[in-house]
């Protein structure tokens, strides 16, 4: 995976390309099934021989899985847009929490980095 093989070095910017890679993934795969298996299957191996284990990849794949900047991309959001007729929120609040979710995702990977750092994993 050349793609990748700059990052796999530095496991905060991986957490970070990642993360990015994965939330524009959702554009075009709102259940996020398709995201997990096309980011997963081609890496695991890859990283693992550079010595990020499978688990850890996982984290770095599913947590930024649940983005939501639009309704489809999160069936709560649909059904809350649904059930109060669109007036739970507003689009700008949606995109505001979608973003502030992003950022505290990639800083949960980084405590996390950190954490498997203490442990040896990473």
């Amino acid at each position: 995976m050349p793609t990748v093989q700059p990052f796999v070095a530095n496991p905060f910017l991986l957490v970070v390309v990642l993360s990015v890679a994965v939330a524009a993934m959702r554009f075009v795969d709102p259940v996020g099934f398709i995201t997990i298996a096309a980011f997963f299957l081609p890496l695991a191996r890859f990283v693992a021989e550079r010595g990020v284990p499978p688990l850890v990849l996982t984290a770095m794949i599913v947590l930024p899985t649940h983005v939501f900047w639009f309704s489809y991309q999160n069936i709560w959001i649909a059904m809350t847009d649904g059930i109060s007729r669109n007036s739970a929120y507003t689009d700008a609040d949606r995109f505001k929490l979608a973003t502030l979710y992003f950022g505290v995702t990639i800083a949960a990977l980084w405590i996390g980095v950190a954490y498997w750092r203490l442990l040896g994993l990473v």
